[in-house]
């Protein structure tokens, strides 16, 4: 191995330095998102020193709800073009984003609905202490759901 190729990671080091599976970054690479820099004459993988950041990038776009997909896309943008350009590019996030956030909203909404549910059943099996089964009326919707 060469001096160049001993600098750099091979994938089960860069997997461990980047909390993520070897099958993640395999996958990743067949995608073109995250690709090693180069391979040794053996087939390893050897990434960069910058290689993690890169990956901490797609982490973040992940945990954002961005797709692999949507993850090539704006990492593919050419660094190198010019601000006039990059209009486009910042839109496509932005909508990819507001999609995000407008997903978020409604599950958040549902999930407030849900508690509302489990309070009131909470609220209602308390009253439901003091009875006993000959004192619970047949009709009270406790002791048909929850008793």
């Amino acid at each position: 191995m060469s001096k160049e190729e001993k600098d750099l990671l091979k994938i089960g080091e860069f997997a461990e330095r980047g909390d993520i599976s070897r099958r993640s970054l395999r996958h990743y690479e067949e995608l073109g998102i995250l690709t090693p820099e180069r391979r040794t004459s053996g087939g390893f993988r050897l990434y960069e020193e910058n290689d993690l950041f890169k990956l901490e990038i797609i982490k973040v776009f992940k945990e954002l709800g961005f797709s692999l997909k949507e993850i090539k896309k704006i990492l593919d943008r050419p660094r190198e073009e010019p601000i006039e350009n990059r209009g486009a590019h910042i839109n496509y996030s932005q909508d990819v984003l507001r999609n995000q956030l407008t997903e978020v909203s409604e599950k958040l909404e549902k999930l407030k609905k849900r508690q509302e549910l489990i309070e009131g059943g909470l609220e209602a099996l308390e009253e439901c202490r003091d009875c006993s089964a000959d004192s619970c009326p047949s009709h009270c919707d406790n002791r048909r759901y929850f008793l």
